[in-house]
């Protein structure tokens, strides 16, 4: 999976401080030691998009997610997605994934070494700590490419896309 269009030099963020900090002792040299270390519970790429904040983070099984954050104003539509790129080079005999969309609005590639599914994304707005659920989807954009369709919300609000991948073997 690659970004498309995507700014290669978004400044990179911690994001929710955790308490504790980390030091690493590498070597016999002082020089190479790293003491003091903050600790995030989360990583921003802020600006991927005009107005879109990439959000990596762990999950309480330890699985890594990511959210796409739109700023109020932005476009959800300028996130693109290209899925063959890296599946393509890993299936074995070099076929290429084949993209469709299930009728449970998930996402599905299939590959030479199986099922790769992003589940239809949860999309949603907060106010006063409350999710308000946006209806969303992931549409096709030509062979290889994947985007977004989210239906009306509130623009002057940040909209959070939350994609979710699983793996059928």
């Amino acid at each position: 999976m690659q970004l498309v269009g995507a700014n290669a030099r978004a400044a990179v963020m911690g994001a929710e401080e955790l308490p504790g900090k980390s030091n690493y002792f590498i070597g016999k040299d002082p020089k190479n030691w790293r003491t003091s270390i903050t600790n995030y519970a989360k990583v921003r790429y802020q600006g991927v998009y005009p107005g879109v904040d990439l959000v990596y983070y762990g999950n309480q099984g330890g699985q890594l997610e990511y959210d796409f954050v739109v700023a109020p104003g932005a476009d959800p539509k300028a996130i693109g997605l290209d899925i063959a790129t890296d599946l393509a080079r890993a299936a074995k005999g070099g076929r290429e994934p084949s993209l469709r969309i299930a009728a449970n609005g998930d996402l599905v590639i299939k590959t030479n070494g199986g099922e790769v599914r992003f589940q239809k994304p949860v999309v949603y707005q907060e106010q006063f700590a409350t999710r308000h659920s946006v209806d969303g989807r992931c549409v096709l954009r030509g062979k290889h490419g994947v985007g977004f369709e989210v239906a009306s919300y509130d623009h002057s609000k940040p909209l959070i896309i939350d994609p979710s991948l699983s793996y059928y073997p």
